[in-house]
């Protein structure tokens, strides 16, 4: 099981990387991505960062197949 510590690393180390590239490139891509960085982390701090879990679904068809 992972700690909240890890999380943190796992998250400020991708975010963290993708902003750095962005301050040393040039052009909309670098824009863009700095832009995505910056909601990420916004995301990360302010909504899920405590809210760590998984999921399983079962899926079934339930009509004809196609």
């Amino acid at each position: 099981m992972s700690e909240p510590a890890e999380w943190d690393e796992y998250e400020w180390s991708w975010t963290g990387t993708l902003t750095r590239w962005a301050a040393a490139t040039t052009g909309p891509d670098a824009a863009q991505a700095l832009a995505a960085a910056r909601e990420h982390r916004d995301l990360w701090l302010n909504g899920y960062r405590n809210t760590l879990g998984f999921v399983s679904l079962l899926l079934q068809r339930t009509g004809p197949a196609a």
